[in-house]
């Protein structure tokens, strides 16, 4: 719940951390001469939102922001609410970024297909820096998406309703300025809607991310069985997983950048009638589609497995196949009939510490792969009953250590952010009354007060799962400004 403070009486008592510097927030609800159309590209902005067509396989639309200063964007997180109105070939909608007077940009593009793609545009030569754009991803939608771009120094990292979704270091990043005019742009056969758009100052940092599914619900957010073998259903709280006899290895992946320290774990337990010949299931992680020799797409992965309910070893799949890391080992922790409870701890230089049921059964270093997704697996004709997934990890979020600029006469700062569970929001510089909405990824209204004035509200998000929340400032029926909040367990 949300508590209203008189400022006066409080101010003395909370002390105010540094909070995000917001330099650009845009909901269209009128045409501010902000955005800029090129290449011929027309717009149209009413309603609350701003519209972009293209009407040809190969065309586009695109705009950028004239107002707002080059100075200001070298180091940004740039977020926009986006969602299809139509989709045709080759639709897609995005972002750009450090935008030139030439237009050399880096383009970041969703599909209504759940696939993604980024790439560098420089002197007339694209580069295509996306690893899986070929596939779908799971943390993208097929209606309304929020796409963000954080950009720091050589480093980009690319995010889809709050998820990470992919990284880039790019060391030619002289070619392009580090400062740029932000864009928001459509490709292909299709008509999309900018919701709304936000951008932001300063040093991204690094923060714990998690995703965590314990399958009380019947869909499969976050998750996609990108072969489409074997078949993965919920149903009395586990997800039940099957898998032909004599097949190649059944995955089914849920997208992420996850890296260094990253923890991934589940409960596994096999079903009756238990194969009797060589089977295996467990855990995979780091994984990425890669582009092979030849222009076709291969997958990148560890797995961590049990081996016909004795064993446990580390595979390794790559363009050559499947390797198994070192000879299965046998260990009296895992229970043949399950549950097994299985995790993964991946330390910096590719140390994998093994743990099952509670025990560290072993350790291996390899670091072929230090980032990547993850996701489950099994082969061999068995069928597995997963419970309780989590993988814990560090990712990139917009938390920006500058002081608060101020957006027209009022501004919010939030402390301490992240937080947990308890945090103070600022409102200072909002004359008449006004609500204080709290919100979830999913738009979803959690806390809401009404108040006048300068205050300070606490929120108290206990029982919350931990995520990306944003505070939204209201008044007469329009957003004034909004401000993410980071909830961490």
């Amino acid at each position: 719940m949300i508590k209203a403070l008189c400022l006066a009486a409080l101010f003395s008592a909370i002390s105010l951390t540094a909070a995000p510097t917001q330099i650009m927030s845009d909901f269209f609800d009128y045409d501010s001469g902000a955005w800029t159309p090129l290449l011929g590209s027309s717009k149209s902005i009413a309603n609350g939102q701003l519209e972009l067509a293209s009407t040809s396989k190969t065309g586009q639309a695109w705009v950028v922001n004239t107002k707002l200063s080059n100075d200001l964007t070298k180091d940004i997180s740039f977020s926009a609410k986006t969602v299809f109105l139509s989709a045709d070939t080759n639709a897609r909608i995005g972002l750009t970024v450090r935008t030139q007077d030439n237009m050399d940009a880096y383009h970041y593009y969703i599909y209504p297909s759940g696939a993604y793609i980024i790439y560098r545009y420089v002197g007339g030569v694209w580069t295509n820096f996306s690893n899986n754009y070929l596939m779908g991803n799971t943390f993208i939608r097929s209606d309304t998406n929020t796409i963000e771009v954080m950009t720091y120094g050589n480093k980009l990292y690319f995010l889809c309703n709050n998820y990470p979704v992919d990284s880039v270091i790019d060391t030619s990043v002289s070619v392009i300025n580090s400062a740029g005019r932000l864009g928001l742009i459509v490709s292909g056969k299709c008509r999309a809607a900018f919701l709304e758009t936000e951008a932001s100052a300063g040093d991204p940092i690094i923060m714990p991310s998690s995703f965590r599914d314990d399958f009380s619900k019947t869909a499969l957010v976050g998750w996609k069985n990108y072969g489409g073998i074997g078949s993965f259903a919920v149903s009395g709280g586990v997800l039940r997983a099957t898998c032909p006899a004599n097949s190649q290895i059944v995955s089914l992946l849920s997208n992420g950048s996850y890296s260094l320290t990253d923890t991934i774990e589940v409960s596994a337990t096999p079903q009756a009638p238990i194969p009797t010949g060589n089977y295996n299931y467990g855990l995979i992680f780091h994984y990425n589609q890669v582009m092979a020799s030849g222009g076709s797409m291969t997958t990148q992965a560890y797995h961590f497995c049990v081996v016909n309910g004795t064993h446990y070893t580390i595979l390794k799949q790559s363009e050559s196949g499947v390797v198994v890391m070192f000879t299965p080992v046998a260990s009296i922790s895992i229970s043949a009939n399950g549950p097994n409870k299985l995790k993964v701890i991946n330390h910096a230089g590719g140390l994998k510490d093994l743990y099952i049921n509670g025990t560290k059964v072993g350790s291996y270093t390899d670091n072929s792969y230090p980032t990547g997704g993850v996701g489950l697996m099994l082969n061999g004709g068995v069928a597995v009953n997963f419970d309780d997934f989590e993988v814990r990890g560090l990712s990139t979020v917009a938390v920006e250590k500058m002081p608060t600029k101020e957006m027209g006469n009022f501004n919010i700062s939030i402390s301490p952010n992240p937080f947990r569970p308890v945090t103070n929001i600022h409102v200072a510089g909002v004359t008449g009354n006004y609500m204080l909405n709290i919100t979830d990824i999913q738009g979803r209204t959690v806390s809401s007060v009404k108040c006048s004035g300068n205050s300070i509200f606490t929120w108290d998000a206990k029982g919350k799962p931990a995520g990306f929340y944003t505070a939204s400032i209201i008044s007469s029926g329009k957003k004034l400004l909004t401000k993410r909040l980071l909830l961490v367990k």
